[in-house]
């Protein structure tokens, strides 16, 4: 009885890890992928025009793609690389900010500090 409990045990554990694992690997998202929800979220937060649409979908693949090929760089320590995350998001911002009128601007930055503020106390 006893055996029979452990290889049940082992059973689930093993299916249990097995699905964590492709769980995982489905949430993973590709560069295109990300840029597009990004896009998505800040077309309604927004409210931007499809000229606009294009060009922030444009700066979100960019910098998707630069932080996915960071994500990879295993060559840099964690500061180095917090510091290169940190100038290719102020870049996107920046390049963002360039297409937005005013009062789209102003809630963008406000949004930004919101996210920084909560970051700064992670």
């Amino acid at each position: 009885m006893k055996k029979t409990a452990w290889i049940t045990l082992l059973v689930f554990l093993v299916s249990w890890t097995t699905t964590f694992a492709q769980k995982k690997e489905a949430d993973a998202k590709t560069p295109t992928e990300i840029a597009t929800i990004q896009t998505n979220k800040m077309t309604t937060n927004y409210g931007l025009n499809e000229s606009q649409k294009s060009k922030v979908y444009a700066i979100n693949v960019r910098t998707a793609n630069q932080l996915e090929a960071l994500k990879k760089n295993n060559k840099l320590n964690p500061t180095a690389l917090q510091s290169k995350k940190a100038e290719i998001v102020n870049k996107q911002r920046a390049d963002i900010s360039s297409c937005l009128n005013q009062s789209q601007r102003t809630k963008f930055d406000q949004d930004n500090q919101k996210y920084d503020a909560k970051q700064s106390k992670n």
